[in-house]
């Protein structure tokens, strides 16, 4: 699609070189029939390679691409306002250049957007300090820590992974929609940030982030990037969903259960609640290990939406397989579904490809 959008926009481009052509008297195309002075005829070279640079642009995925887009749209536009007569079907690929460099402009800002997240989610010490002392916790807990091989590498609260990913938008939902994601995490100053790229229908393109930092938590999901369906931020219930999630996928980076900021209360044999408390955001969820210490699942009751009338609802990621990655033991495959009045909706499948325990942010 972007190369036969590209490839549009470079003909569109050598359409406007004919006017340069017919102003310096090299050629008289009879679509051409109003007199283009050698001045104008200057302006339609411009309005060429401004196009031509958009079509590069496009071609080599430039994240200028959109910048490039708005100044060719608008150059080629005036021009063609001021041929009327004799141009005035350029508009028509104008028209689709300008709004394909609006959702250009949109995934840009939202990238710029998660990068300044990151920065800010980054921001301190690279080793985790006072942890909390192995000795205190459930006995299955401490089992799986030592079976996972956490213990045996330096903790480094920042770790960066990437995932396949699979969702059913609403239990309704007979497919599944692949995507991509990739996910920062602070174990330290607990945070994460967590970004989800699909395509719908082939054309429709979803972009998502969810992120929680400094105990606050929001989910936004948009149209290309740029027209959000889906934007909850500044609530008590997507706060603790936030931290839940948290919660969850630490065990993805087992020795993070270390911070002081979670405590535990051993249940059974087999199982154990985590209670997770960080600047005034406050949840609890409880993991099921199997006896030799192996993760087998992790379940809270956590709010699906945020507005007033929002109940709380199972929430369960289960592992479905799990190997070394990295050096440590994790669910590499796993499973989230909600528990609803009307059935279980399984809505992702999670697959990790890689994991970096050991994190740098490039600036």
């Amino acid at each position: 699609m972007k190369i036969a959008f590209a490839l549009l926009v470079l003909i569109h481009g050598l359409i406007h070189l004919m006017g340069f052509f017919k102003s310096q008297g090299w050629m008289d195309p009879k679509e051409l029939s109003m007199p283009i002075s050698k001045g104008a005829g200057f302006a339609w070279l411009l309005a060429f390679l401004s196009l031509i640079i958009n079509a590069g642009s496009i071609f080599t995925q430039s994240k200028w691409a959109w910048a490039f887009g708005f100044t060719a749209a608008i150059i080629s536009q005036i021009l063609i306002v001021y041929f009327w007569k004799d141009a005035k079907f350029g508009s028509i690929p104008n028209i689709l250049i300008l709004i394909i460099s609006v959702f250009s402009w949109g995934n840009w800002r939202f990238d710029q957007r998660t990068t300044e997240w990151k920065q800010k989610l980054f921001i301190g010490s690279n080793i985790q300090k006072n942890l909390t002392s192995i000795d205190s916790l459930p006995p299955i807990v401490q089992l799986w820590l030592q079976r996972s091989g956490a213990l045996d590498q330096t903790h480094h609260p920042f770790i960066h992974l990437t995932q396949d990913f699979k969702l059913k938008m609403s239990p309704e939902q007979k497919e599944w929609y692949s995507a991509t994601a990739e996910q920062w995490f602070n174990s330290s100053e607990p945070g994460f940030i967590w970004t989800l790229d699909m395509n719908m229908m082939s054309l429709v393109h979803i972009k998502g982030r969810d992120r929680f930092m400094e105990g606050k938590g929001e989910m936004l999901i948009s149209l290309f990037a740029t027209i959000p369906f889906v934007h909850a931020s500044n609530n008590t219930k997507i706060d603790q969903g936030s931290l839940q999630r948290f919660l969850g996928e630490t065990v993805w980076f087992p020795a993070a259960v270390l911070n002081p900021h979670i405590r535990w209360e051993n249940l059974d044999s087999t199982h154990a609640m985590a209670i997770m408390e960080y600047r005034g955001t406050r949840g609890e969820g409880i993991f099921q290990f199997s006896p030799e210490g192996e993760f087998l699942r992790f379940s809270a009751l956590r709010y699906m939406v945020s507005d007033e009338n929002a109940t709380q609802k199972e929430w369960i990621i289960d592992a479905v397989e799990s190997k070394e990655m990295d050096g440590i033991r994790i669910p590499v495959h796993c499973r989230a579904t909600w528990k609803l009045d009307t059935g279980d909706w399984t809505w992702a499948e999670i697959r990790i490809k890689e994991i970096d325990r050991n994190f740098i942010l490039k600036k």
